[in-house]
């Protein structure tokens, strides 16, 4: 259908099984294309040579590939998305779905990590399109945290597993990420 390949990021204390949602909603949505889960093994915020592996696994997924890269990720997996996208070519990545990720959460561990991968070192370029979700509900990362500044955001009747779990939610998410990439042209 589309030449691209995805990428799925998953959040921290997030086991493979949690995914299974995803997994056979892209199986089903874009049975063509490449898919690479990044959901196994479990990986803590204060472990920092897993976080970098994590990061250097999607960037080795993205760097051989000859098509753009869609990234979804999930909690702590926006991070490391924010992460990914500042170290390879943006003409690489057609877009970018952050669900539930504590981009401005300013309390425990999430600066001292934000800090040690060099999130904001770097500007994000303009030119990739990127989409925040958060949930209303959600009391690991509150709705207020899961923007990011000059990106679309949307807050969703969802609580923090919902954007796993939830059939409804992650349909909605696999429209939008048809609307963005029908926008890129791919």
């Amino acid at each position: 259908m589309h030449n691209m390949r995805i990428l799925f990021l998953s959040g921290i204390m997030s086991f493979p099984l949690y995914n299974r949602g995803w997994k056979q909603d892209i199986a089903r949505e874009f049975p063509n294309n490449e898919v690479l889960f990044i959901d196994s093994p479990l990986y803590v915020h204060l472990q920092q040579k897993r976080m970098e592996s994590r990061v250097a696994r999607a960037i080795e997924f993205i760097n051989k590939s000859s098509e753009p890269v869609f990234i979804l990720s999930h909690s702590f997996g926006g991070i490391l998305a924010r992460v990914i996208i500042q170290k390879v070519e943006p003409k690489k990545i057609c877009g970018v779905i952050t669900m539930a990720s504590p981009h401005t959460m300013n309390y425990a561990f999430v600066p001292y990590a934000q800090k040690r991968l060099g999130v904001y070192k770097k500007q994000i370029p303009h030119d990739i399109p990127i989409q925040t979700y958060g949930g209303w509900f959600d009391m690991v990362v509150a709705f207020w945290f899961s923007s990011m500044k000059n990106v679309p955001h949307e807050n969703l009747l969802a609580n923090h597993k919902s954007f796993l779990f939830n059939k409804k939610v992650r349909r909605m998410i696999i429209q939008k990420m048809r609307d963005m990439i029908k926008q890129k042209d791919i």
